[in-house]
C-alpha cells in the first residue's frame, strides 16, 4: 500500500485541490484509495498495488465540458490550462514521477521543466492567504509557483468545484471540505429539469431577486442535503464557498466562506431549505436564518432567535434538538435547564391566553442582569395572578440567575426563554385538531351539561383506550349536531408515539375543554 501525501504550508484551496487532482487520477482509472485530511497534510491512501507508470492513465479535458470557471479566468487563459494539463498528464512518464515525488517528497523524482516557476492561477481565492490565486501581500505582485503544482491544483479544482452566478451581484465556487472518504465527488448540488427534453442540467444562473445571504445559505443547505442523501455527511468536515464579486474591469476575487458539515437528519435540511426557498414566512426572520446558517456564531443565533421571536416565526419542536447540536457546550447545557424550560413554557401559555406579550417585549429588550430579574419576577407574578400558582419557587428563581454569569450568559437564558415560548412550540401541544377537539369537547358539555368525556380522559392510560374515546365522542357529537367532531381520528392517533406524547395530548385536549370555570365546578361537584 502507498501513500501520497499533500503538505498543508503555503495555500490553503492549492493543498486541497492538488490533493482532489491526484485522487482524481487514481479514482478515474478505478484505482481503491481514500482522501484523508489530518492536521499537517493530505494523506492518499492507495489501497491496491499500482505501478504508476503501467497503471495510471490520463483522459484529456475538453474544452466544451468546462462550464464552473468563474469569470477571473478568461477562455483563452483556460484553453492554455488545459494544454499545458494535457500534454503534461498524458505523458506516463511524467505523471509517474509527480505521483512518486507526492509518495516520497524527494524532488529528484521532479525534472527541471515541473519545477520551473510559473504565475499562479486567477481563482478560488480567499483574501491573499487562500486560493489558487495567491499574493504574499496586499497589492503584491502574484508569487510565482512550480509547474506541477500549478497543473495539478487547476485539475484538481476544476473536477472538484461546481460554480453558480447570482445574477450582477456574485459568482461563487463551492468546494468540499473532506474529512475521510474514498470517493471523489463533485460540489454539484443544484440542478434543473428541462421542460422539453426532460434533461437534468447542472444551473449555472440565478436572478437577484433574493438577498445575497439567501442565495448563499441555500447553497449550503443543497450541499448538506445532497452529503445527507447519500448518507456521506461524516465523511466531509466542511464547505468552502468561494466568491467573486464583479467589478468594472476584470472580477475581484472577494473571499471564501467555510461553513462546518453538521450531522443533520435529512428531514431537518429539508426543512431550513423550505423555509430558505420556498416558505412565506417574515422576510426578517428568513434573512436572520440564512445569516445565522453563513456565520454560526453567537451573535447570529442569537439575533435570529429575537427576529422570530418578535415576528411569531414557529419552528416545530421535533427539530429543536439538531438545531442546538449545531451551538456551543454551553448553550446547549442552558437550553437544556429544566427550570428554564418551565419559565418559557409558562410564557407561552400566557401568551395563548392572550397574556404575557409585555413580558415577551421586556425580554427582547432585556441586555443586563437586573433587567433579567425583573423580567422573570414579573413572569412569576402574572402566571400566579392568572393560574394562582407560580412557576419557580426561591431556589429555582436563585439557579437560574446563577447561570447569567456573564453577558453571554445571560442572552442565551434571555433566548432560551424566548425560544421555548414563541419559538420551538410543542407540535402537539399547538396542533390546531387537537385544540379544536377539545372546543367541540367544550361545547358539547355546556350544551348538555355532561361531563362523562373529561373524566375518560382523565383515567386515559394507553393509545387504545383513547382511539375508544375519541370514536366514542364523535358518535355522540354526531348524533346530536349531525356533523362529526373529527374528520379522522387517525390524524390525531398519530401524533401518539410513546407515554410522554400521550401525556401531553391529554394535557392539551383537557386545557382546550375545560376551559369554561362553570365546567370545572361541575367536574367538582360529580367527583365529590
Amino acid at each position: 500500500m502507498a501513500v501520497l501525501k499533500v503538505l498543508k504550508e503555503e495555500n490553503e484551496v492549492m493543498e486541497l485541490s492538488i490533493a482532489n487532482g491526484l485522487f482524481y487520477i487514481l479514482t478515474l482509472n478505478c484505482i481503491s484509495c481514500r482522501l484523508i485530511n489530518k492536521k499537517s497534510m493530505y494523506l492518499i491512501k492507495i489501497e491496491d498495488d499500482v505501478n504508476y507508470e503501467e497503471d495510471l492513465i490520463f483522459t484529456p479535458l475538453e474544452l466544451e465540458k468546462i462550464d464552473n470557471i468563474n469569470s477571473t479566468m478568461n477562455k483563452l487563459e483556460l484553453e492554455k490550462m488545459l494544454n499545458k494539463i494535457n500534454d503534461i498528464f498524458s505523458n506516463n512518464e511524467l505523471l509517474s514521477k509527480i505521483f512518486k515525488y507526492y509518495e516520497t517528497l524527494d524532488e529528484t523524482y521532479l525534472n527541471k521543466d515541473l519545477k520551473s516557476k510559473e504565475g499562479t492561477i486567477y481563482i478560488g481565492t480567499l483574501s491573499y492567504t487562500k486560493g489558487l490565486r495567491s499574493y504574499t501581500t496586499a497589492g503584491a505582485t502574484s508569487v510565482k509557483i512550480p509547474l506541477y503544482k500549478k497543473i495539478l491544483s487547476f485539475l484538481g479544482f476544476i473536477t472538484a468545484t461546481s460554480y453558480l452566478q447570482i445574477k450582477d451581484v456574485m459568482e461563487v465556487n463551492v468546494l468540499l471540505v473532506p474529512k475521510d472518504t474514498d470517493t471523489y465527488l463533485q460540489a454539484e448540488f443544484i440542478t434543473y429539469q428541462n421542460k422539453e427534453t426532460g434533461e437534468v442540467k447542472k444551473l449555472r444562473l440565478i436572478s437577484n431577486k433574493d438577498a445575497k445571504t439567501i442565495s448563499l445559505a441555500r447553497l449550503y443547505l443543497l450541499s448538506l442535503k445532497s452529503l445527507s442523501k447519500r448518507t456521506i455527511l461524516e465523511n466531509y468536515n466542511a464547505i468552502w464557498l468561494m466568491q467573486v464579486t464583479p467589478t468594472k474591469n476584470k472580477p475581484l476575487n472577494d473571499k471564501i466562506i467555510e461553513l462546518p458539515v453538521h450531522d443533520l437528519s435529512f428531514e431537518f435540511i429539508k426543512e431550513l431549505l423550505r423555509k430558505v426557498e420556498y416558505s412565506t414566512m417574515n422576510r426578517d426572520s428568513k434573512l436572520s436564518l440564512c445569516d445565522y446558517l453563513l456565520n454560526q456564531d453567537f451573535e447570529s443565533f442569537s439575533n435570529m432567535i429575537c427576529t422570530f421571536s418578535k415576528n411569531n416565526t414557529i419552528m416545530m419542536d421535533k427539530y429543536f434538538e439538531e438545531m442546538i447540536s449545531m451551538r456551543t457546550d454551553i448553550e446547549k447545557n442552558i437550553y437544556d435547564n429544566e427550570d428554564i424550560k418551565t419559565l418559557g413554557r409558562g410564557l407561552n401559555r400566557l401568551i395563548n391566553d392572550k397574556e404575557g406579550f409585555s413580558v415577551q417585549v421586556s425580554l427582547l429588550n432585556c441586555l443586563n442582569k437586573q433587567q433579567l430579574i425583573e423580567c422573570i419576577r414579573n413572569l412569576n407574578l402574572l402566571y400566579f395572578k392568572k393560574y394562582k400558582r407560580y412557576l419557580l419557587n426561591d431556589s429555582q428563581y436563585t439557579n437560574i440567575l446563577d447561570l447569567a454569569e456573564s453577558t453571554k450568559t445571560l442572552k442565551i437564558v434571555r433566548d432560551c426563554i424566548l425560544t421555548y415560548s414563541t419559538i420551538y412550540v410543542d407540535s402537539i401541544r399547538n396542533n390546531k385538531n387537537i385544540r379544536l377537539f377539545g372546543e367541540k369537547i367544550n361545547k358539547f358539555i355546556k350544551d348538555n351539561n355532561e361531563a362523562n368525556i373529561i373524566k375518560d380522559l382523565l383515567n386515559c392510560t394507553n393509545k387504545d383506550d383513547l382511539e375508544d374515546i375519541i370514536v366514542d365522542f364523535n358518535d355522540l357529537y354526531k348524533e346530536k349536531y349531525e356533523e362529526d367532531a373529527i374528520y379522522d381520528e387517525g390524524d390525531l392517533l398519530d401524533l401518539v408515539k410513546d407515554d410522554k406524547t400521550l401525556k401531553i395530548f391529554l394535557d392539551t385536549v383537557l386545557t382546550s375543554s375545560m376551559r369554561d370555570t362553570e365546567i370545572k365546578l361541575n367536574l367538582e361537584k360529580n367527583k365529590k
